[in-house]
Formats: C-alpha cells, sequence, structure tokens
C-alpha cells in the first residue's frame, strides 16, 4: 500500500477544488478508514489504494471533504471503482450481489414487468461498457445512498424508457437521457430549435442562485436516489418535508429562468411561459446535468 503521504496527496489533487484547509492528521485517518470499510465490505476485489483514494476524492464535496467521506459507502463506491477500472473480480461481485436480482424485482412491477429482462441489458450496455472515449458511467455513483437503490432507480426509469418506446432503445444515443422532441407540430419544433439553447443557459443561470443546502439535497435526490426519508433524516426533518424542499427550489429555479428567458430574448411573459413549457420535458436533465458540473 503506498504510504499514508501518498495517499493523502493524491487525495487533495484529485479534489474538484483544493479545500482551503485541512488536518492531515485527520484527513489520513478518513482515508485509512474508508479503505478499510472498503475492503472489508468487498473482500473479494482488490483496487489498489491510491486509484480508489483519487475515485473517492473526485466525488466528494470538496468544501468539507472529511465529512463527506465518513459518510460514503465506502463498500460500494469500491465495487464501483473496480467495475469502472473493468476489474473482473469487481464486475462478477456486481453481477452477483446485484444486477442478478434486478430482473426479478421489475418483473414485481405490472407496469413495466415485460421490459425487465430489456431493461436489465440495457443497463449492464449503459453502466458497464466505455462509450465515445468516456469511461463506463458506473462512474456517476458517488456513494452517497446505497448502490443497491442507485441500480434500482436506474433501471427502473431504463424501464420505463422503454415502455415509452415500445420496448426498443435504438443505439447509443438513446442511451444519453436526451429529452426526445415533445411534439410534432412544425411550429412548435420551430421554437423549439430557436430558444433551446437560450433555455438551457438561463436555467443553467438561474441555477447558480440555489443555495448549498438546497444543491445537496437535489444531488442526493436526483443523482445518488437517496429516498426522501433517508435525506430527511440527515437534516433532522421529515420526508415530506424534503420533498417540499424539492418542488420549492424546482419551482424558484422554473420561475427564475423565465424572468431571465423574458429578458433575453424580449419575448412576451406569455410567449416565454408557453417556451417554457413546450421545454419542460428538459428541465430534469437540465437539473441533473447542472448537478453534475462542479461549482467554480
Amino acid at each position: 500500500m503506498p504510504s499514508d503521504e501518498r495517499l493523502v496527496a493524491t487525495f487533495l489533487a484529485s479534489l474538484p477544488r483544493p479545500p482551503t484547509a485541512v488536518d492531515r492528521v485527520t484527513l489520513t485517518n478518513a482515508l485509512q478508514s474508508l479503505i478499510r470499510r472498503a475492503r472489508a465490505g468487498v473482500p473479494t476485489v482488490d483496487v489498489e489504494a491510491s486509484a480508489f483514494v483519487k475515485h473517492a476524492a473526485e466525488r466528494v464535496d470538496a468544501e468539507s471533504p472529511i465529512a463527506a467521506l465518513e459518510q460514503l459507502r465506502a463498500d460500494d463506491l469500491y465495487l464501483a471503482c473496480g467495475c469502472m477500472r473493468g476489474d473482473a473480480a469487481a464486475l462478477a461481485a456486481l453481477e452477483e450481489r446485484h444486477l442478478a436480482q434486478l430482473e426479478a424485482q421489475l418483473a414485481a412491477s405490472r407496469s413495466i414487468a415485460p421490459y425487465a429482462r430489456e431493461a436489465c441489458q440495457v443497463l449492464r450496455l449503459r453502466l458497464l461498457v466505455a462509450s465515445d472515449g468516456q469511461p463506463p458511467r458506473i462512474g456517476s455513483y458517488r456513494g452517497i445512498g446505497s448502490l443497491a437503490s442507485w441500480l434500482r432507480m436506474t433501471v427502473t426509469r431504463i424501464a420505463f424508457e422503454l415502455r415509452e418506446a415500445g420496448g426498443r432503445l435504438d443505439g447509443p444515443a438513446a442511451l444519453d437521457d436526451e429529452p426526445a422532441p415533445v411534439t410534432d407540430d412544425p411550429e412548435l419544433l420551430m421554437l423549439q430549435r430557436r430558444y433551446g439553447d437560450a433555455v438551457q443557459r438561463a436555467l443553467s443561470d438561474a441555477f447558480a442562485a440555489v443555495e448549498p443546502r438546497e444543491r445537496t439535497v437535489l444531488r442526493m435526490f436526483f443523482l445518488d436516489a437517496v429516498p426522501a426519508a433517508e435525506i430527511g433524516r440527515l437534516f433532522e426533518v421529515s420526508g415530506r418535508t424534503v420533498q417540499r424542499w424539492i418542488a420549492e427550489t424546482r419551482a424558484r429555479v422554473a420561475a427564475r429562468a423565465r424572468t431571465l428567458l423574458a429578458a433575453r430574448v424580449g419575448a412576451s411573459e406569455t410567449e416565454v411561459r408557453t417556451i417554457m413549457r413546450l421545454l419542460e420535458s428538459q428541465l430534469l436533465v437540465s437539473v441533473k446535468r447542472l448537478l453534475e458540473t462542479p461549482r467554480p
């Protein structure tokens, strides 16, 4: 195993941005604990310590990295790290622990049961195969919330995509979470092409005003698949309160984006509302992408 000093240096160098201050002794202990917990939870997998530390650093909150390390699901993140690196033992463990059970879980839901097997195959392709020069997308799991819940939410979303697409997703583009056109009306499609970029910029600027706590809640809920009740326990509120926070934050972002868009494109408020409704199917995808983008 690399020395503690090397692990600390690797971790700090791999953070999205350097922390203002960090106690190196406390950080050393946190990294040692992380590695112990990870290897104890997945004893059949052997990921090099510095590679795992780098993987963890790229996915934690750089503003409070030590606290973030303590909250990670170390074994799940370790397993995901091994799978992203193509480790055979990690891929076998993922299949045995999680993927093999997903088809039966989907089959228990009558509305998507016919798509269970296909959804699981798409999941394997989507998460475990590198595409367009990008690493396998299991790397987007950040270790907050269980990997089992994250996989279940992801495969359920794929099953609903399959149902909407009539049971078929064609080609790599179908795996990229891109919003489909929301209308066949040529005039509305023209508006979508004309204002799409402006809407995305307005959403991005509106999202920049989201408070750190709100951003954390959104990231946990939409990216990490952490249930509202579990988020509520972290913040000492009810799950229903967390759901209200999420709804209020999304409403504020949408309202501010409408105001910004109206000022920038010179359209009336009525026209802006029409455009936003036309493109509202992009809102969740846009929020997810903005959450994945580190703050400057």
